[in-house]
């Protein structure tokens, strides 16, 4: 250690050197004139700042109190050398200037001198430039004495002294006066001298504990205006600063100022609102005449005496000296007093003792660290006394003198007030009055926004409280929001309180549990909250947080993962569990029998749901009327509050609140008159205290006996050894004074002894907590360690700091997943009194487990004269808030009813009257299939709905109506008046409970049953099989034999078919009335004409060719009846066929006739599946809950009539079960706005009623059956979906369906009776149509429309898509196939050709493309070769157009390019994506009039027409209008005569072998045929038609083929030469001679010099890609047109590959160059 010590001094010792080898090169050219020397040695070297910095290496800014300090060291040395005081030290004095090379050049010029010994220097100024003399002089053993301009407290090293002099007495004096004048809105300011801002910054940290609001902390620029000031500033000055002039700105205009300074100053006016205060300090007269006679030695006229001459006006004449206007005598007492020149005088005292110390301990060196000694010889003078004060170890304060508070009158200070020991005594008690009294701008308390604080924190986020192997950490908050609500700002008294509690029981845990953590050390560390979460540290080893009250229902997150909690609840792993609490309070009400039991509950939080969950499962029968949220209407909870009072006449009332709703409740109540008359409330630990009203009930945890920690923490005392950081810092806050003397002190008293929390009430219950929760984590702790470590001899390897301690507790088992360790015991207590604040009175507890011993004596309420009386809260009579019935006057019936919290009745009609009233099962209507049915769809509602009524409990209730309306109408009437009991174990069922009722007795009864439901405000759903009107109320709407979406389904196929008039065959049965009037009501709609409604039994198929369609409603026997009509007078017809009562899979043995097309629709969902596979799977729980089921089982086993084997009717079963599903939907949305976000019935639609109504049956959107989409009201058309069946010869097979509005079906898919497939027979009017339900007001005849075919042209044939036996057809198809096959030939020619390499790919792909268009153009005959179907029909017209369309449009991109080919030249490429998207978009206008025109004739005439002949055969035709056929050929037309105009221009062309000749004769070959077969076709009869399109389409795809094809194909295969690539041992490629004789019209150059051909276009150079010649020859040839030269032949030699050039002119280079002659000057090659 040594050894480093004198290593590091050596290098410090060889820097200094090097700085003092300079200096004495630098002193060489630059003396530094002292200010002061005397003589003597050792010496004493003064380094003071006189001058406060340098410009151009000359001091600048006189510094008067610097000066006034040198004049005290000059009087003060002068003055030991009149006294002989020994030793005596010489002192030499330097200006420093502010600059730190200056004062490295006059130390170095003095070490480095050999005739001075220096034994101290003593310093003054900027903080900076001290810090580097200590440096500096550490090496040296030299004595450094630093006067701090901004440090309050002295302090001492080995080899430095720092005196302060900043006086905390002073700041602490002027807080005083502030807080006895009550300022709180203050502005802080300081001059910019060091001491100044010190001074205010000790102020504002000294100002914490009083929660002063301090607005502004600036300093103060002469050049600035502050607007905006508080009433009240406070202005730090020093001696350098003239306060004169900052007060009289205007800025403080409008301010109270209390300025403080070191020195009184002559002011210019009067001040009545700005005040001074000055310590009581000394001055020595004897230094005063000192400074006097040296500054009126006129014969002194040194730099610095004549600087402080004018620094303040001082002048010498006749009468005498004078310093800025006053006498000498009288200006210079009060600038030579301040703690600035104690220090001084200090300095040197301290330095004078060092040479004291060199004599009495016999040095021989004056270096300190040779002479250490007793390090105690260094004081601090008290003012200009003989007395000095030795340092306290290594801090010294100065001396407290007190002070005094003056104004300004009369050009003289008048003292105010005197301030002395935080004591303040009133000198003139008239201004104190006024300065008091004056109004000012204070600031409220928790409303200061822009308060300014000091920035440290009062505590560190995390203390380290006792060391250890694992650490518990505690969180809680140490700190709060200070008055001024400035987070953090305030010591938490409880707290620091809990933090020494923590610490006591970590510290004590090994000696009160020595066999737990066995040779493990346990520590503690505190977290404060208040300044944030904690961060994960793998450090700690398990969590406990303290939750305050107003945080346990929401605790805020935790960033470190598990923990503990510590609250008022008790200990909780994880958040704070209130559970328990809750449990307990229902526990009690049970104990005290209390069933009636009002709620008030704050939204947002779980205790309501707590308490709703826990009273379901336990099943207790308490009633609770009302719940009532406290939400931000007050007015409105205070009425609810008063109904519930009035109705109680007092009652139970359990908060299930927060502590802010509480106290909101507690102000409420206050408000009603006697509003706590028989009132208990019930409340729990976050709400103590909080309400007190005698009669109110508080569960508290249990807490044990803490009276040994409660005493120790009560006598904790801060030490001075700084071990209890928290304390410390908190007993300093508290009591504003300091344990111990340092440098970092903000309070200058002293503490006292006092122990720190000796007059607190200790928070025992939380004590008693947090005790327990060290006691459980231990001991979690020590079953881990065991689990871990079985040998228990330290920590092993085995064990993590981060342990999940869940794992060791123990779970309860019950449902509710307890920890045995953290279950509480709760004690019961109720406040007692005859005043509105009672006393907390324990009457009982409640054990972990529930179990409650409180005496029902002991729990009183009080009337208003605060009279107590035993509490009873029950409903002693018909209860309808709570759903039941307190007495009864029939005796409970069982088993009918099934618990919920909402019930669903049914009345179904079990019996009829046989031989006496009711006293037979109804075994004809299966009314047990009916009771099955209810409560399946009850049942397994929520499995078939998983997202219905989340937390409602469904029940259940089935009423028998005896098949009598009378008999349904008492029966519920007794039941909604309380008369009738049903239960389910001890719930009884209540009236308000129902949401609805469902009958499914016949349409008399059930209308009976509603009747006397209206009486209650209530509704019921009827279901049965008879048909109300389609537009009637809801109980209809679905369950009708026809509903708007099966009649929807008819009128879409209807239109799909494109039978728009048609005939109705309807049944006799009054039942479907409303559907046929529905029908022809909707038929205007869809413009649908019906020519007749007639009786089905009397109806007869019409006769009328364009009247194919009957439309059949009627029951399923009608239907069979007229089916067998329709076999003994057959007919061609087609028929739809409605809804019919039993499903068509349940229809059999009906009798089809031939020869017709029926049509029947279903819909889907007619029986449910999922009840069916019920019923299938035999006996289940859902069954056995109906009632009378037994008795319908043994009654059907004996019963032998038809009915009785008549079986179960599913249609009206599933109905039910889709009654139940609509009306629970219908609820599900009242839940879902009443109760977002909620599970279970909240309390909103408690109060509003659970009843359905009408009106709740809107927007009812569920999927039913998995597939089927129901919404009601229907948006335009029901949705229900219906299956579309066609009869394929005598089997029933589905066609399509219809779901969504939308119909999915081909009618091109109808097969008739016999099996064959369906040829659209059309059914329309055309002319004097007359149609039902069309009729306007008047009854006149429906507008008639000329049928569109009776003029035209029809060629009729007796077959559909067959072929065309006539010889002609014959001809053209073997054309037609034979010129196809061709043109495909030549298509895998040219193929094989270029694949082959024989065939330049230049003019290949149009060429294919055109082949393709031939073939298309052959065979666009075909649809006229068969006879009519709408394949071929429409056909017709869209393939000739395209194939004429594709192949002109090909030959004009053929032509065009060969003409863009001309212009490019040699090596010139076009795009064949640009040539191929040409050829698109041509042929695209002719395919978008084929669309187009496809489109437009299906919807108005379509492309066939069937007719019946003379024998009743069916006979097709095609609609082919002629003229409409050329016209549609228009846009070819104008292809053809583009071509053949464009041509002439190419004609020359001879690229490509020569095609564009053949293309011209081509295509004005083409102009004479087309007009010859147009013409044909237009003159000749219709007969000829076919035949003639025929002819005219190949005639011309045969002259393509051998104009455009045949040729060219022949000059193909003549060809000698080929552009394959050859073997790479020749080097190079053969080329295709066309290709090489191209030529350019221009080559590009760089600087485009040539004209002669700028009107043509810009080729590109000729590219040889990947070209590599041998040593032979290659012709290069220009063409002679191009120079007119003659052509000559250039010799290539080998040419290094891949490499560009463009050649000019001749070229003479080596044998790797190019040798061109001046011929080729423009021939471009590239790319060799």
């Amino acid at each position: 250690m040594e050894t480093t010590i004198h290593f590091t001094m050596f290098l410090q010792l060889s820097v200094i050197f090097s700085v003092v080898l300079l200096s004495r090169k630098r002193a060489e050219a630059e003396v530094v004139t002292p200010v002061y020397s005397a003589g003597g040695d050792p010496g004493v070297v003064g380094l003071l700042d006189i001058h406060r910095f340098t410009e151009n290496e000359m001091c600048m800014d006189f510094s008067p109190r610097t000066a006034e300090m040198t004049f005290a060291l000059e009087w003060f040395h002068q003055d030991m050398v009149k006294k002989g005081i020994s030793p005596i030290p010489g002192l030499v004095i330097y200006d420093t200037c502010g600059d730190v090379r200056r004062t490295l050049v006059i130390l170095g010029s003095l070490l480095s001198s050999q005739s001075t010994n220096i034994s101290s220097v003593i310093s003054y100024g900027h903080p900076a430039l001290q810090s580097r003399i200590s440096q500096f002089l550490q090496p040296f053993g030299i004595l450094h004495i630093n006067i701090n301009q901004t440090a309050y407290v002295s302090t001492q090293g080995d080899r430095s002294i720092d005196i302060s002099t900043v006086s905390p007495w002073r700041v602490r004096d002027i807080l005083t006066i502030v807080m006895e004048l009550k300022w709180n809105n203050l502005a802080l300011i300081s001059s910019q001298h060091p001491s100044a801002i010190a001074s205010r910054d000790l102020f504002l940290k000294m100002a914490a504990p009083y929660s002063l609001c301090i607005s502004s902390v600036f300093i103060h620029d002469k050049d600035k205006e502050y607007d905006d000031l508080p009433s009240h500033v406070i202005l730090f000055v020093s001696a350098d600063d003239s306060y004169d002039d900052i007060i009289s700105s205007t800025s403080f205009a409008n301010s109270f100022v209390l300025l403080t300074s070191d020195h009184w100053e002559d002011l210019t006016s009067n001040f009545t609102d700005k005040f001074l205060y000055l310590e009581h300090l000394n001055t020595s007269t004897n230094l005063v005449k000192f400074v006097k006679d040296k500054i009126e030695d006129l014969s002194d006229n040194s730099t610095f005496i004549e600087s402080y001459r004018n620094k303040f006006n001082c002048i010498q004449d006749a009468s005498g000296g004078t310093c800025n206007g006053q006498a000498t005598a009288t200006f210079l007492p009060s600038r030579f007093m301040g703690r600035e020149i104690e220090a001084t005088i200090s300095a040197l005292t301290n330095a004078q003792n060092l040479l004291k110390h060199f004599d009495s301990n016999n040095c021989s060196s004056l270096y300190l660290f040779h002479c250490l000694g007793r390090n105690t010889f260094r004081a601090v003078h008290d003012g200009f006394s003989e007395d000095i004060t030795p340092f306290t170890g290594m801090y010294q304060l100065m001396k407290d003198v007190g002070g005094e508070m003056t104004s300004y009158i009369n050009r003289g200070y008048i003292t105010v007030a005197e301030v002395y020991g935080n004591e303040i005594s009133i000198r003139n008690t008239l201004t104190w009055s006024q300065v008091k009294s004056l109004p000012h701008d204070a600031c409220p308390r928790n409303h200061c926004g822009n308060c300014t604080t000091p920035s440290p924190p009062l505590t560190k986020p995390e203390t380290r409280l006792v060391e250890g192997d694992m650490i518990i950490r505690l969180q809680l908050p140490l700190t709060q929001k200070s008055l001024l609500g400035k987070s953090c700002d305030d010591w938490k008294t409880e707290g620091v309180i809990l933090t020494e509690v923590f610490k006591y029981e970590v510290s004590k845990f090994a000696g009160q549990f020595p066999n737990m953590l066995k040779h493990i050390k346990l520590g503690g560390v505190a977290f404060d909250s208040c300044q944030g979460d904690p961060t994960r540290n793998e450090n700690i080893t398990a969590d406990i947080e303290l939750i305050d009250d107003d945080e346990i229902l929401t605790p805020k997150p935790f960033s470190s993962g598990q923990r503990f909690t510590v609250s008022s609840l008790g200990v909780s792993f994880g958040d704070p569990d209130s559970s328990q609490f809750v449990h307990a309070a229902v526990e009690l009400l049970k104990s005290l029998k209390w069933t009636y039991v009002h709620v008030v509950f704050s939204p947002g939080e779980t205790l309501i749901t707590d308490f709703e969950t826990y009273l379901k499962k336990t099943g207790h029968d308490i009633c609770v009327p009302n719940k009532i949220a406290v939400e931000n209407n007050a007015t409105d909870i205070a009425i609810k509050l008063q109904k519930s009072l009035t109705k109680s006449s007092g009652g139970a009332f359990l908060l299930l609140t927060n502590a802010k709703d509480t106290l909101f409740l507690k102000t409420l109540f206050s408000t009603i008159n006697n509003a706590f008359s028989g009132v208990n409330l019930i409340t729990f630990p976050w709400n103590r205290n909080i309400i007190t009203h005698p009669g109110t009930i508080f569960i508290s945890s249990s807490t044990s006996s803490v009276d040994d920690v409660v005493s120790i923490v009560q006598n904790l005392k801060p030490d001075s050894n700084l071990t209890d950081i928290i304390l410390k810092s908190f007993h300093e806050h508290r009591y504003k004074c300091s344990i111990n003397m340092h440098q970092e002190m903000i309070y200058p008293d002293i503490c006292s002894s006092y122990p720190t929390l000796a007059n607190d009430t200790l928070p025992k219950p939380l004590i008693s907590v947090l005790r327990k929760a060290v006691e459980v984590v231990t001991s979690l702790l020590d079953r881990y360690y065991r689990a871990s470590c079985p040998s228990q001899t330290g920590k092993c390897n085995n064990m993590t700091n981060r342990v999940d301690l869940s794992k060791f507790l123990t779970a309860t088992g019950d449902s509710w997943n307890y920890y045995r360790e953290l279950m509480t015991k709760k004690d019961v207590y109720i406040y007692q009194g005859n005043s509105i604040s009672g006393t907390a009175m324990k009457v009982g507890s409640i054990s972990e487990d529930g179990v409650v011993s409180v005496s029902a004596n002991n729990v009183i309420t009080y009337n208003p004269d605060f009279v107590s009386y035993t509490a009873v809260h029950q409903c002693h009579d018909w209860c309808p808030e709570c759903h039941g019935c307190s007495s009864p006057s029939v005796a409970t019936i069982e088993n009918l009813y099934q618990s919920g919290d909402i019930i669903i009745a049914g009345l179904f009609p079990v019996h009829k009257s046989q031989s006496s009233f009711c006293d037979a099962l109804n075994t004809d209507v299966r009314a047990d299939i009916m009771v099955d049915a209810f409560l399946f769809a009850l049942a397994s509602a929520k499995e078939r709905y998983p997202y219905l009524l989340p937390g409602v409990n469904l029940g259940s209730l089935v009423l028998d109506t005896c098949s009598d309306g009378n008999m349904a109408a008492q029966t519920l009437m007794n039941f909604e008046t309380c008369k009738a009991n049903y239960k389910d174990r001890d719930l009884v069922a209540g009236p308000q409970l129902v949401t609805m009722y469902m009958s499914t007795d016949s349409m008399s009864i059930s209308n009976q049953i509603q009747d006397t439901l209206q009486k209650y405000n209530k509704s019921s759903f009827a279901i049965n099989h008879e048909t109300s009107s389609v537009n009637n109320d809801i109980t209809s709407r679905f369950y009708s034999t026809y509903s708007k979406a099966g009649i929807r389904t008819i009128f879409e196929i209807l239109n799909k078919t494109q039978w728009s008039y048609i005939n109705i065959a309807r049944s006799n049965s009054s039942m479907f009335d409303s559907v046929v009037d529905e029908f022809l009501w909707q038929s205007r709609n869809y413009n649908i004409c019906v020519h007749g409604v007639s009786s089905i039994a009397q109806y007869k198929v019409e006769r009328l060719s364009t009247l194919s369609m009957t439309v059949i409603f009627a029951n399923i026997k009608e239907i069979e009846i007229f089916f067998k009509f329709l076999i003994a007078s057959p007919t061609d017809h087609s028929f739809i066929i409605g809804e019919i009562g039993p499903s068509w899979s349940d229809v059999s043995d009906i009798v089809i006739p031939n020869n017709v097309r029926i049509l029947a629709i279903e819909r889907t969902g007619k029986i449910n599946t999922d009840l069916v596979k019920a019923f299938s799977e035999g006996p289940s729980t859902i069954f056995s809950r109906n009632p009378w089921k037994t008795e319908f089982e043994k009654a059907l086993s004996s019963c032998i009539s038809p009915s009785c084997a008549s079986g179960v009717d599913l249609q009206l079963a599933s109905n039910i079960v889709f009654g139940v599903d609509v009306m629970l939907h219908a609820f599900h949305n009242r839940y879902k706005k009443s109760c977002s976000n909620y599970y279970g019935v909240c309390q909103q639609l408690a109060n509003e009623k659970v009843q359905l109504q009408k009106e709740h049956f809107n927007n009812i959107s569920f999927t039913y059956l998995n597939n089927i989409h129901i919404n009601f009201p229907p948006r335009n058309v029901e949705t229900w979906a219906f299956v579309v069946k066609n009869f394929n010869g005598g089997t029933l097979v589905d066609v399509g369906n219809y779901s969504d509005g939308i119909l999915h079906f081909d009618p091109y898919n109808i097969y008739d009776t016999n099996g064959r497939k369906f040829h659209m027979q059309e059914s329309r009017c055309y002319s004097n149509c007359r149609c039902i339900g069309l009729e306007d007001e008047t009854n006149s005849t429906f507008e008639s429309a000329e049928d569109p075919f009776a003029n035209m042209e029809l060629k009729f044939f007796k077959s559909s898509s067959m072929l065309n036996k006539d010889l002609w057809t014959i001809i053209v198809l073997i054309i037609s196939i034979g010129g196809a096959f061709v043109a495909f030939c030549f298509v895998i020619f040219v193929l094989q050709k270029v694949f082959a390499g024989l065939l330049a790919k230049r003019y290949v792909g149009l060429g294919i493309l055109l082949l393709v268009s031939i073939i298309f153009l052959f065979l666009s005959v075909l649809p006229f070769v068969f006879t009519p179907s709408n394949v071929v029909c429409s056909t017709r017209f869209f393939i000739p157009g395209f194939a004429y369309s594709l192949s002109f449009a090909t030959l004009l991109v053929k032509i065009m390019s060969l003409r863009s080919y001309k212009l490019i030249g040699l090596g010139g490429e076009l795009s064949n994506i640009n040539q191929f998207l040409t050829v698109l978009f041509i042929t695209g206008v002719q395919i978008s009039m084929g669309i187009h025109f496809w489109y437009i004739e299906d919807q108005q005439l379509g492309f066939m027409r069937t007719r019946l002949n003379d024998v009743n055969q069916l006979e097709y035709a095609c609609v082919f209008d002629r003229i409409e056929f050329v016209q549609y050929l228009v846009f070819v037309m104008f292809l053809i005569l583009l071509c053949a105009i464009y041509s002439i221009f190419v004609r020359n062309e001879t690229k490509n072998m020569g095609e564009a000749k053949f293309i011209m004769v081509y295509s004005w070959l083409c102009i004479p045929i087309w007009v010859a077969w147009v013409v044909c076709l237009i003159v000749l009869p219709r007969f000829w038609a076919e035949v003639i399109v025929c002819v005219g389409i190949l005639t011309c795809a045969t002259l393509m083929t051998l104009i455009v094809f045949l040729p060219k194909l022949h000059r193909i295969s003549r060809l000698k030469y080929d552009v394959k690539r050859s073997g790479m041992e020749n080097g190079g490629y053969k080329v295709d001679t066309d290709f090489m004789f191209e030529r350019p019209y221009t080559l590009p150059t760089s600087s485009r010099s040539s004209n002669k051909y700028s009107v043509k276009s810009n080729p590109s150079p000729l590219s040889l890609k990947r070209l590599f010649f041998s040593n032979s020859l290659l012709p290069f040839i220009c063409d002679d047109h191009m120079h007119g030269s003659k052509m000559e032949m250039v010799s290539l030699s080998v040419i290094t590959p891949r490499i560009d050039f463009v050649m000019y002119g001749p070229i003479q280079v080596s044998p790797k160059n190019v040798k061109l002659p001046v011929a080729m000057m423009e021939c471009d090659v590239t790319h060799l």
